[in-house]
């Protein structure tokens, strides 16, 4: 069937298309079948299957489905050769980038933005960048528990102290330590909930970013072997290639000379 491309946010990896049957559909990146660049009004091929378009091809203004790569970038990204270099004479480049390079708290806060969101790829730094900032909030709330049991055991002493028991802890000082603590594991919980999804959608996007399904995080499941198998796949620089998940998430090479 074909249609017409109405909106494609490349951020999302998603758009819509209004199919020649008057349905529009949605589409993701990875049923684009060409390297080139897609954006509203764009004509388009397309296979419907259950609301949804895919195996999509960019047609030319003849009708015919286009060849090639095409010229430009692919996805609407910056495009630039591998390594950096120049594609030969009448050669489209094959290597494209976004020319996204932010910073850690950046990052941070654009893997929070796509906790439910696995489309797409995620480098190294953003990753990483997510695992410091997330790591540094449970370290504080470690930190915070110490401080709270540390109080509360303190004010469990001095109440048994008074009431003249001698050594020891008091009744009410017990259960003061333990509604202080249950109110931190309470907290500790929905933080730790709060960070699941992304924590999740991020491994993926790292797995997309190097060639490879997301579908293998499921291996988490699988004590010790999953867990060392990930942490790899999260050390692993960037496929230096386009591939079916979108564009290489970072800049593109500084070419000298």
């Amino acid at each position: 069937m074909r249609g017409t491309v109405l909106q494609y946010d490349d951020n999302a990896g998603s758009g819509y298309i209004s199919g020649d049957d008057g349905v529009r559909y949605t589409f993701k990146r990875a049923d684009l079948q060409q390297l080139r660049p897609i954006s509203a009004g764009v004509k388009v091929d397309f296979v419907p299957n259950a609301g949804a378009a895919t195996e999509i091809y960019m047609i030319d203004a003849s009708g015919a489905v286009a060849s090639g790569p095409g010229p430009g970038p692919a996805y609407g990204a910056t495009a630039a050769p591998a390594y950096g270099g120049y594609a030969p004479a009448g050669m489209a480049p094959t290597v494209a980038y976004t020319g996204e390079d932010l910073g850690l708290w950046d990052y941070f806060k654009k893997a929070m933005s796509k906790s439910f969101n696995g489309e797409g790829r995620a480098r190294r730094k953003e990753y990483w960048s997510f695992i410091l900032f997330s790591s540094l909030v449970f370290l504080v709330l470690m930190i915070l528990m110490f401080v709270i049991a540390g109080g509360a055991i303190s004010a469990a002493m001095s109440s048994s102290y008074g009431y003249g028991y001698g050594y020891g802890y008091s009744d009410a000082g017990i259960g003061a330590l333990i509604g202080a603590l249950g109110v931190w594991f309470f907290v500790y919980m929905v933080v730790a909930l709060i960070f699941l999804p992304a924590s999740i959608t991020v491994m993926i996007r790292r797995l997309h970013d190097i060639g490879m399904s997301g579908w293998l995080y499921l291996l988490v499941l699988v004590p010790y072997i999953g867990g060392i198998f990930l942490f790899v796949c999260a050390l692993i620089p960037s496929q230096v290639q386009v591939n079916k998940h979108g564009p290489i998430p970072k800049p593109a090479p500084t070419v000298y000379g």
